[in-house]
């Protein structure tokens, strides 16, 4: 997960670092890798911060229009203190997911009771065993 973060932090000091007057130009070429910028880009659009548009070709340019240039250089500024709650909030369920699958796996329930557990689960239902193990792991007791 570190290797992640220090790679999406890289690419996107990169993207600020040589991004003029709201546009970032990245040439297509064995020596970058412009897939990586894309998945950041992506990424940033989807949060609102910025949009931006690849034309094709052979030589392929790529065009961002960035929406909140303060917001992003808040985050330059105070990367220790920024958080992205979205990515917090998929963490924390795949988490219980995992909490809720390793309690179907570890005891011998029969089928009926699988299916059971599953649709509480799908309703929001989980067994105290399952929410007492995440919210160990968590720190956290509200589910």
């Amino acid at each position: 997960m570190r290797r992640y973060f220090a790679w999406l932090d890289k690419v996107f000091k990169d993207i600020a670092a040589n991004t003029s007057g709201g546009n970032f130009y990245l040439k297509n070429s064995l020596s970058n890798d412009a897939k990586a910028y894309t998945i950041v880009l992506g990424i940033l659009e989807a949060l609102g911060v910025l949009s931006f548009e690849v034309t094709g070709g052979e030589d392929t340019q790529l065009y961002i229009h960035i929406m909140q240039i303060e917001n992003l250089q808040n985050i330059l500024r105070n990367r220790a203190k920024y958080r992205n709650h979205i990515l917090e909030d998929i963490a924390d369920r795949h988490r219980l997911s995992v909490e809720m699958l390793s309690y179907l796996y570890a005891k011998d329930f029969t089928s009926a009771q699988i299916w059971d557990l599953l649709e509480k689960y799908f309703f929001g239902e989980f067994p105290d065993a399952v929410k007492k193990n995440y919210n160990a792991a968590r720190h956290f007791t509200d589910i």
